[in-house]
């Protein structure tokens, strides 16, 4: 297998914090909750020290634009967009307040992208430091992007490479795996040379657990050794 084909296919995949919520947004929409609201027109009752309710009401309103948008988050949100966002930023804050995780890791985002809040990196990397001091393993992986996103130093570069070897090597999050591979692939990495056979070893790990962007590399890898083959 060609190395140089390999690096020629891996592209680093931006992972913001809602992928996962964008991904499986239905399972917000379609829950018991998110039905009392459709049918009653209002928020089901929160609780002042109900975290987890909460947090999952945000998602509903988050998850409500992504369904206006076919799944997806809007390039140019509408005004009822950004009030579903706001909604959804207000409630999650509530919920990080009380330590839960998810919904720091998430409001994070929020404040990195600008969604229902001002954008503010400074406090976007507060919260997201905060879920990742919980142990975090999506908060971990993107607090680490946050830092490559923008112009680090050569110590802060280190560090965020650093979060995401964890993130992969210890704990195989795919989208670590993926973007780590990338890395290590094109010799990106400070003071490490590139690594193209653990490159291959870190997105075969993330093709197994399905993640897509290494899914696609994997199969463009073997149909181009079948070709090879074909015309030997």
């Amino acid at each position: 297998m060609s190395f140089e084909k390999l690096r020629s296919l891996l592209e680093r995949v931006s992972v913001g914090p809602f992928y996962r919520l964008v991904e499986h947004y239905e399972s917000f929409l379609y829950s018991d909750a998110f039905m009392i609201q459709r049918l009653t027109g209002a928020v089901p009752p929160i609780e002042d020290d109900d975290a987890d309710e909460t947090f999952a009401t945000g998602c509903h309103f988050f998850a409500q634009v992504v369904r206006d948008h076919g799944g997806r988050l809007p390039e140019e949100p509408t005004p009822q967009d950004r009030d579903g966002f706001a909604r959804a930023a207000f409630l999650w804050e509530r919920a990080a307040d009380m330590d839960h995780v998810e919904a720091q890791h998430h409001l994070a985002g929020c404040y990195y992208y600008g969604y229902g809040v001002a954008r503010n990196v400074a406090t976007a990397r507060e919260w997201m430091h905060r879920a990742v001091m919980q142990r975090h393993l999506p908060a971990l992986y993107a607090f680490g992007e946050m830092v490559l996103d923008n112009h680090p130093t050569s110590h802060q570069e280190a560090m965020a490479y650093r979060l995401w070897h964890i993130a992969a090597e210890r704990h195989h999050y795919a989208p670590a795996l993926h973007n780590y591979a990338v890395a290590l692939a094109h010799g990106n990495i400070p003071d490490q040379d590139a690594d193209e056979p653990r490159a291959l070893v870190y997105i075969l790990d993330a093709a197994r657990q399905g993640y897509t962007p290494s899914v696609r590399c994997v199969d463009a890898l073997r149909s181009g050794d079948e070709g090879a083959s074909d015309e030997g």
